[in-house]
């Protein structure tokens, strides 16, 4: 492929295609034999529902294949809502909901035959101008500027025929079509193939965090090293902690300086990314604000709002109060306590400390009193191991697998217009 740059054609196409016709200008309706989107039978008719036609819904548009559907209707469904079976093959773009970024440019390709809710639209190609697939990747490239376009700062937030009719759309010839189409093919079998990888090593992750950490009411987990026999020691926090460190509320005005004020979003793995945010505290912040700093070898938990979330500071940070920093003392391996905060155990009775809340919080004193299963040092370090290389390979195979999918999207950027 070779960088191109003139009016109405991409920026990059393959070689065989330079210096041919441009691409031509259309409306979507100039290029469909039709559209249909479907309708929810009644919720209160049972017979209608638990059959075996598949109904698709916009919150199960992939931006991929979708192979299946999360609920089935019965023939008596169909018929009452007087649903249509689309056939595998077909674009389906969501056109409800488009002020959400969660919902906005959601599509996908059938793989398999389905009824549709009012939230979906199916798009009907005339053949001889332009191909699902062509499509398909044309609307992964440009869905989510159409739907900002046409419902931002306005009452409309779905998309109606008269719109999508009126979408702008530029096409090459059914060659070039095709090509592009099979090269985007490919490179979501790549992404798949990662993705697969990854889910593997996070499913045996899973299992491994049930079967080394003893499950409730057990002092011993399933499986242990060679060698250790004996029964895990159940301790307070504030044995297996030094300090318990609560920030403050504020948050500082001014960021400059050198210590990282840190977010959720700052965390990869196991670790905190201390340049996502971009931003730093002075020391001269900190002792006006009197913010309270947590050292380098501590974790930081989650004490409010997403639940679970843990991480190792790898650096003295700030943080809000989301979190609350765990200072432990020498007894303890950090890279187990952190594999021991992820296990389910742990999990479910930091949400039993919070149960009765309407908002999910954990006060210091609870987080004190908690009480876990720890084994000894030894075996701390042997279970960390064996998390730290799964934790390690995970990074990995996300770092990979987030690689490909920005490729696609800057392919996608030159590709299409």
């Amino acid at each position: 492929m070779i960088n191109q740059v003139e009016k109405k054609n991409p920026k990059r196409r393959f070689k065989e295609f330079l210096g041919k016709e441009n691409w031509n200008v259309h409306t979507l309706g100039t290029v469909l034999m039709s559209m249909y989107n479907g309708q929810t039978p009644s919720r209160s008719k049972g017979e209608y529902w638990n059959g075996k036609i598949n109904w698709l819904t916009s919150g199960e548009l992939n931006c991929g294949i979708v192979n299946d559907t999360f609920e089935k209707i019965t023939e008596l469904g169909l018929d009452s809502a007087k649903l249509k079976i689309i056939p595998k093959g077909i674009l389906v773009i969501a056109i409800t909901g488009l002020e959400a970024s969660g919902t906005r440019g959601n599509c996908a390709i059938l793989g398999c035959n389905t009824t549709l809710n009012q939230s979906c639209m199916a798009l009907f190609p005339i053949r001889s101008l332009i191909s699902s697939d062509f499509l398909f990747y044309w609307y992964l490239f440009i869905g989510d500027y159409y739907g900002i376009k046409y419902t931002q700062g306005t009452k409309q937030q779905s998309y109606n025929a008269k719109i999508l009719n009126d979408l702008e759309i530029l096409i090459p010839s059914l060659d070039e079509q095709n090509k592009i189409s099979s090269f985007f093919s490919k490179l979501d079998s790549m992404i798949d193939f990662q993705k697969r990888k990854l889910d593997k090593l996070e499913a045996t992750k899973k299992a491994l965090l049930q079967e080394i950490f003893p499950e409730e009411g057990q002092d011993k987990p399933k499986r242990r090293f060679k060698g250790f026999t004996g029964a895990w020691e159940q301790r307070k926090l504030t044995y297996i902690f030094n300090d318990f460190i609560v920030p403050m509320r504020d948050k500082p005005k001014v960021f400059s300086g050198t210590t990282p004020w840190t977010r959720i979003e700052d965390i990869e793995g196991r670790y905190i990314n201390t340049s996502l945010s971009g931003r730093f505290v002075s020391d001269e912040t900190i002792k006006s604000m009197n913010l309270k700093v947590i050292p380098k070898g501590s974790l930081i938990v989650s004490a409010s709002a997403t639940f679970g979330v843990v991480a190792i500071v790898n650096n003295d940070l700030i943080t809000n109060q989301t979190f609350i920093g765990l200072v432990p003392n020498k007894d303890f391996d950090i890279d187990f306590l952190y594999s021991l905060f992820e296990a389910p155990t742990t999990k479910n009775k930091l949400l039993k400390l919070s149960a009765g809340s309407t908002i999910f919080y954990i006060a210091r004193e609870s987080f004190e009193n908690l009480v876990l299963s720890v084994p000894s040092k030894v075996e701390q370090i042997k279970i960390s191991k064996i998390f730290k290389s799964i934790d390690n390979s995970i990074t990995l195979h996300q770092r990979k697998l987030d690689k490909l999918k920005n490729l696609k999207q800057a392919y996608l950027n030159e590709m299409f217009v």
